[in-house]
């Protein structure tokens, strides 16, 4: 076989684009986005996306925290993760801090449809294909993709279409039987509980810094580093404990189903958290809510379809929430009496198990031309929000490979 492309992206998402900014633009570059219009799936009984298969990928809408730090050595190559950070937020006076426990909150989040729209009127070589993938196979110089009933061939493939559905790509690669189900890890977000107004927090307030490309606010941590906590101002309703968080739910929407999803229960603790988040209006407070993000492992079970059926342990949930509580870094915590209530992370990573992980090793060190870069192959992705780091995981590895 003679590839008629050096490089086949499978995904156009936030880590697609990653991959197609790192690569050398002489190479020859199809990027596979999927159909405009096609599968959006929710959270069951939710209306939050944990996957998207059209252009943009779940990028589409993504919240666009970065964690300004990297407690897990996710990210090798720091200077990928600074240059990717200042590419796309040049003006900001903000910079990732190796050692900062801070989070950098845009006013404009990274929409990856647009930007690779931009990439691809700068770069001849690259071209988008707007169907979804069905198979994949190996051949001799490289790979061959099949999609909308044409077959694409490259030296190198990248698979960057997410936790959700690049497993189920590997399976027509491998020419494995395909599970009939498989389970996949996210993070959660729980409500610890309040503290009460003091000079510390008015510290924290005063701490956070705002410039024309976003906020740069505090992170909290557990002792042993795997809970993120953060605080916001609890105005008006939200000051009476557990009663606002379930209303917390249609931030991280889509701005119409969020709206949709505000329609009869609108309250003014909801919008005064909403322009803290947003702009941090309204520091001052005489209580503030305490919410805590981690991961759990094989939270949900994911059927052949690519729906979630579960959350798999409820017990693990509420044990999280539990300790959550006891190991906040907060003393004067008045706890939530509801710490099995969670909101879906949409952090979806580890979706490969051990033994896919143990053949998929095998076939990138054999064919030097297949790379995972999404997190489906992630086990560990640590408290934060991890979407920027796997971006710049995915940039430095392209940048290396085609420089």
């Amino acid at each position: 076989m003679t590839p008629q492309l050096d490089d086949i992206v499978v995904g156009a998402g936030l880590t697609g684009l990653a991959v197609v900014a790192g690569l050398d633009p002489a190479r020859k570059i199809a990027v596979f986005t999927g159909q405009d219009g096609e599968g959006l799936l929710s959270y069951p009984g939710t209306q939050m996306p944990y996957a998207h298969f059209g252009p943009g990928g779940l990028g589409a809408y993504w919240h666009g925290v970065i964690p300004l730090c990297d407690s897990t050595g996710l990210v090798e190559n720091r200077d990928a993760f600074a240059r990717l950070f200042a590419h796309f937020y040049p003006s900001s006076r903000i910079r990732p801090e190796p050692r900062a426990d801070r989070l950098f909150v845009p006013w404009s989040p990274i929409r990856p449809a647009r930007e690779l729209a931009g990439l691809k009127e700068k770069r001849p070589n690259l071209t988008t294909v707007d169907a979804s993938v069905t198979s994949i196979r190996s051949e001799a110089g490289g790979f061959v993709v099949e999609a909308g009933g044409s077959q694409t061939s490259a030296r190198r493939l990248w698979l960057a279409a997410g936790a959700v559905a690049t497993p189920r790509l590997l399976e027509t690669l491998t020419g494995k039987p395909a599970a009939d189900s498989r389970t996949i890890s996210d993070h959660i977000i729980g409500y610890a509980g309040q503290i009460p107004a003091s000079a510390a927090v008015a510290d924290i307030m005063q701490s956070i810094r705002r410039d024309r490309s976003g906020l740069d606010i505090p992170a909290f941590y557990n002792q042993r580093g795997d809970i993120l906590y953060t605080i916001r101002p609890a105005m008006f309703d939200f000051a009476t404990l557990d009663k606002g968080f379930e209303k917390r739910a249609v931030f991280g929407l889509p701005l119409s189903r969020g709206l949709a999803g505000l329609r009869g229960r609108v309250s003014p603790g909801l919008i005064a958290e909403a322009l803290f988040n947003k702009a941090a209006i309204g520091r001052t407070a005489k209580l503030y809510s305490v919410y805590y993000q981690a991961a759990l492992p094989g939270l949900y079970a994911l059927d052949r379809q690519l729906a979630l059926t579960g959350p798999v342990d409820q017990d693990a949930i509420r044990a999280l929430g539990v300790r959550a509580q006891q190991e906040a870094p907060f003393a004067d915590l008045m706890p939530s009496h509801h710490p099995e209530r969670y909101l879906p992370g949409i952090h979806m990573h580890g979706s490969l198990d051990t033994a896919e992980l143990t053949d998929l090793m095998a076939l990138e060190n054999g064919a030097q031309a297949l790379h995972v870069v999404d997190s489906s192959a992630l086990s560990v992705i640590g408290p934060e929000h991890h979407s920027f780091r796997v971006m710049a995981r995915a940039f430095s590895m392209a940048r290396s490979l085609s420089h």
